[in-house]
């Protein structure tokens, strides 16, 4: 990784999951600060063993509800039905998936719902009308459960957990704090849409990197802009791409 004098990244989520990103970042020699725009707050649902039979598969397109549906289910004394195929967006929820349930998912290519269902789509052209279970979050920009049923398939959609926005005073602050920066990282469509409610005086100004292209399309909406998206949705994917925008910035500076 080609090496850069030392700049200053803002990461919109929250620090316990930026890690391994934050130490990929220091090898560039990009200082990372994470601040959460949104706050997830897990919200009550409820299903059985036997309600999980009813499904061929469990369809996750975030990390988020990989974690609250395992918790959920262990809590429950219960396990992944034998035989209940597994669907992950992108490799990082797989890893949750691994590690969690111990079962190998189906992983889509691009780490954005659309794609997941499309490659889902064609798996499933000799297996029609599947009947997919997806924990998701209270707001989806993905249309995921669209492609999958347009095709026949069935989706039941549960609702796991939602995002709500930080105190707007606070996160005022915590940017003040972190001037300058060169680059931001945006993990979700919700960070996006929290950050626009701020109306920070020429923020749209500063270089952006998208997770992915769901997060990408909410960021050109917002900012009329057109955001470097990640590879992959990996520690070592999005390092890279946020030292190639900032490098890039920097050379369209000096020309």
């Amino acid at each position: 990784m080609a090496q850069l004098t030392t700049k200053r990244v803002v990461l919109f989520r929250d620090s316990d999951r930026s890690g391994e990103l934050v130490e990929h970042l220091r090898d560039a020699n990009i200082e990372a600060l994470s601040i959460p725009l949104t706050e997830l707050k897990p919200v009550e649902f409820n299903i059985s063993f036997d309600d999980l039979l009813r499904f061929n598969w469990i369809v996750f397109t975030s990390q988020n509800s990989v974690r609250i549906f395992a918790e959920y289910m262990f809590a429950q004394g219960m396990k992944i039905p034998a035989g209940m195929k597994i669907a992950a967006v992108g490799e990082a929820s797989a890893n949750v998936i691994r590690s969690l349930f111990g079962i190998e998912p189906f992983v889509g290519t691009h780490a954005d719902g659309r794609s997941l269902a499309a490659a889902l789509c064609e798996k499933l052209d000799a297996h029609p009308n599947q009947e997919i279970l997806w924990p998701s979050a209270e707001m989806v920009a993905s249309s995921f459960q669209l492609v999958l049923e347009l095709k026949g398939h069935s989706v039941e959609r549960l609702i796991v957990y939602r995002t709500i926005s930080r105190n707007q005073d606070e996160i005022h602050s915590d940017l003040d704090l972190s001037k300058p920066f060169h680059s931001m990282f945006f993990a979700a469509p919700s960070s996006v849409k929290a950050l626009s409610a701020l109306k920070v005086e020429n923020i749209w100004e500063i270089p952006a990197v998208a997770i992915g292209q769901t997060t990408a399309e909410e960021l050109r909406k917002a900012s009329g802009k057109e955001p470097l998206v990640c590879a992959s949705p990996l520690s070592v994917d999005i390092a890279e791409a946020i030292r190639r925008k900032i490098q890039g910035a920097e050379l369209a500076l000096n020309d």
